[in-house]
C-alpha cells in the first residue's frame, strides 16, 4: 500500500496532530466562522461580477460597434482579472475555512493544486470531494449541515502521507498534493 492509499487518520502522527490541534480538527460543536466574506459569498460575487461583466461587454459591444473596440477590450480584460481574483480568493478562504473545521461552499470536484494530480479524478483531472465529514455552515454560523456520523474523514488539512512533518489537503476523497507549510 502506498502512502496515497491511507486516511489521513491511518498516517503516523495523525493523533499528535489532532491533539494538539495542528491542521482541520472537526469538533462536536460547530466552530466559529471565520471573519470577513466566507468562500460562498466570494464565490457569488465572482459569479456575479463574471455575469455582470458578460452583460456589461455585450451590451457595450451592440451600442458602439467597431468604435468602442479597444476601450470594451480593455475593460473586458481588467473585469476578467477582477473575477479570477476573486475567484483565487474563494479558493484560498475555502482552504482556511477547511483548516478551522468546517465549509461555507461545497464544491464537488475542483483543481485543489496545479502542480501535481493524484487519484480519484473524475475524466478532466479534477479531484473528487466530499464533504460530508465536514460542518457546512452559514456565515452567521448556524449550521446547514453537520458532519454525516458515518463519513468518509473530512477534508481538510493533516499530516501528509508523503510529506514528512507537513500538512496536506485531503478532499475527503483523495490526497491533493497541496501542503499547507
Amino acid at each position: 500500500m502506498s502512502g496515497l492509499d491511507l486516511l489521513p487518520s491511518e498516517v503516523p502522527g495523525y493523533a499528535e496532530a489532532q491533539a494538539a490541534g495542528r491542521g482541520t480538527v472537526i469538533t462536536a460543536e460547530p466552530p466559529k466562522v471565520l471573519p470577513g466574506r466566507s468562500a460562498r459569498q466570494l464565490l457569488q460575487l465572482g459569479g456575479a461580477a463574471g455575469g455582470a461583466l458578460f452583460l456589461g461587454v455585450a451590451v457595450s459591444t451592440t451600442a458602439l460597434g467597431d468604435r468602442a473596440a479597444l476601450p470594451v477590450m480593455v475593460t473586458a480584460l481588467a473585469g476578467f482579472g477582477v473575477v479570477v481574483a476573486l475567484l483565487l480568493r474563494m479558493k484560498s478562504r475555502l482552504y482556511d475555512e477547511l483548516l478551522h473545521g468546517y465549509t461555507s461552499v461545497c464544491l464537488q470536484m475542483g483543481r485543489a493544486h496545479a502542480g501535481r494530480w493524484r487519484q480519484q479524478t473524475t475524466g478532466g483531472g479534477n479531484l473528487l470531494w466530499d464533504y460530508a465529514g465536514t460542518w457546512f455552515l452559514r456565515q452567521d454560523g448556524s449550521v446547514r449541515r453537520p458532519p454525516q456520523p458515518d463519513a468518509p474523514e473530512a477534508p481538510g488539512f493533516y499530516p501528509s502521507p508523503t510529506g514528512r512533518g507537513r500538512l496536506e489537503l485531503w478532499t475527503g476523497v483523495s490526497w491533493a498534493g497541496l501542503f499547507q507549510n
